[in-house]
């Protein structure tokens, strides 16, 4: 087999597998704290990530960036690991400072969180930092197996713990077992990492002023995006925490985890188009533009057909693993649902940014805009009608920026856009209809069954589907499926094609 095959396998096989813990984590976690106890959870969260976001996540980029280089040359980071080490010490002792300090009591008055939680909040940025870490220091020295499957073994712990304390009807304080659990993936991360440290034989040596003005350098622009993607994944719960109590955001945040554990669905696609159809190096402008032409309808139809049955049966599955407690989060969740079809825009045009040398505008401008309209929307529509309202703002942002994703691609490589319209349109017919139809589940059955055979019908009318491009990318076990697919969705006899 394939060396690069073998990492992809066993990459795409413990993403599934943790999918699938974070799935029974949550819901766990939610039946036995209820709706406010997941709010806490919430809470705390969005303390450690904000200062993680702040003060430390922009230090991880420098250790892959320069850290692999240094590995091959030398078998070392020691360099690029004292290089950092000055920032982070500075980082850590202002976090320190900002949680045991509390100055003018900013936990409490932005995240409700009393002095019980501090050590919650230590727990959580230190997990966040120690995860983060240590697979770049396996993804350096290409342990990727590793890489693979010790985040599925370190997430199994806590389902267990979980499974145990909801089997024997034991009864903990919030506080005291959000701290536990935190304070357990503390440890087996902190474990993991000084295992690494070991086998990279880091120590300290002095860098040189100019490699660390060069980690300083490459690091900081990271800083806004970081800030944003945060504003973006924690605005919501923290306004729903203003207008309301724990409740709410505990409800809102059961629904949101789900519906980014399903946005997950579509980067093994990314993750198998690409090893395959681009080159190790960057694409040429006139190779990536032919690229586009031929692969794009192609990668998001194939996309679609898999997510509109996600999607049309997803709130089926919500209700059943998260209980009677979560009845209210029902349509919170069929409401976000409208983002999920979308996603697989975001990963097949989200990669040509990074081709292009474009990120800042991916990440900071679009980025950036996503969070303002989020938070416009959310504010004008959570004082009238509560956690719909953030529901409706986060599919409303995701839709628009999923379609300044296309257009920009298309614009830049000046490729025609009448067919990418047509799925953008699919999409979002698909996307408003769904949550309309709430969660019938006999609704959501025929809705599904209609919107496959409109795309069926989309697919041969406008020769969405490219009989090569199916076939390399369905290719090996799967070429059965593509062949199978062709039959229903070649295109018709008189295309109406409009290029």
């Amino acid at each position: 087999m394939n060396k690069y095959l073998g990492y992809f396998i066993s990459l795409l096989s413990s993403k599934l597998i943790r999918a699938i813990f974070n799935l029974l984590f949550i819901a766990l976690l939610a039946r036995i704290l209820g709706p406010d106890g997941l709010g806490e959870w919430a809470m705390v969260l969005a303390a450690g990530t904000l200062l993680h976001s702040l003060l430390l996540n922009w230090m991880h980029a420098p250790t892959v960036r320069f850290g692999r280089q240094e590995w091959q040359k030398d078998n070392s980071i020691r360099i690029t690991w004292s290089a950092r080490l000055p920032y982070l010490l500075i980082a850590f002792g202002l976090c320190g400072y900002l949680v045991i300090a509390d100055p003018k009591g900013w936990l409490e008055s932005y995240f409700h969180l009393t002095g019980a939680m501090k050590l919650a909040v230590v727990f959580a940025l230190s997990w966040l930092w120690l995860s983060i870490e240590t697979q770049n220091f396996l993804q350096l020295r290409q342990m990727i197996v590793k890489l693979a499957f010790l985040p599925v073994l370190i997430d199994l712990v806590p389902v267990l713990i979980l499974s145990i304390i909801l089997i024997k009807g034991v009864i903990l304080p919030p506080h005291l077992l959000i701290t536990g659990l935190l304070g357990v993936a503390v440890i087996l991360w902190g474990l993991a990492l000084s295992l690494e440290i070991k086998q990279l034989n880091v120590r300290w040596v002095w860098p040189g002023i100019e490699v660390v003005r060069k980690t300083f350098g490459y690091a900081w622009p990271l800083i806004p995006g970081f800030l944003l993607g945060y504003l973006s994944d924690w605005g919501d719960q923290l306004l729903l925490r203003y207008f309301f109590t724990n409740h709410e955001v505990g409800l809102f945040q059961a629904a949101y985890q789900w519906m980014i554990l399903f946005f997950g669905v579509t980067v093994p696609l990314g993750m198998v188009i690409f090893p395959k159809l681009i080159d190790n190096d960057s694409l040429s402008l006139d190779a990536t533009k032919n690229f586009l032409l031929g692969a794009q309808t192609t990668v998001i139809t194939l996309g679609l057909f898999l997510l509109v049955p996600i999607v049309s049966f997803a709130p089926f599955f919500f209700r059943i693993f998260m209980g009677a407690k979560f009845t209210e989060a029902n349509l919170v969740f069929v409401v976000l649902c409208c983002a999920i079809p979308g996603s697989i825009i975001s990963v097949f045009y989200g990669v040509f940014f990074s081709l292009q040398g474009r990120l800042w505008r991916s990440t900071v401008v679009y980025g950036g805009l996503m969070s303002a309209l989020n938070m416009l929307i959310s504010l004008i529509l959570l004082p009238r009608i509560g956690m719909i309202g953030s529901a409706v703002a986060t599919g409303i942002s995701y839709l628009v920026v999923q379609f300044l994703y296309l257009t920009d691609q298309h614009r830049y490589y000046r490729l025609p856009l009448f067919k990418s319209y047509v799925l953008f349109g699919f999409i979002l017919v698909f996307a408003v209809i769904q949550a309309a139809i709430a969660n019938s589940l006999l609704f959501r059955f025929l809705i599904c069954m209609f919107f496959m055979a409109v795309l069926i019908f989309l697919a041969k009318a406008y020769a969405l589907l490219d009989r090569e491009w199916v076939l390399r990318i369905l290719s090996g076990r799967l070429s059965g499926v593509g062949k199978f697919m062709l039959r229903f969705t070649e295109a018709l006899p008189k295309d109406i094609n409009h290029a």
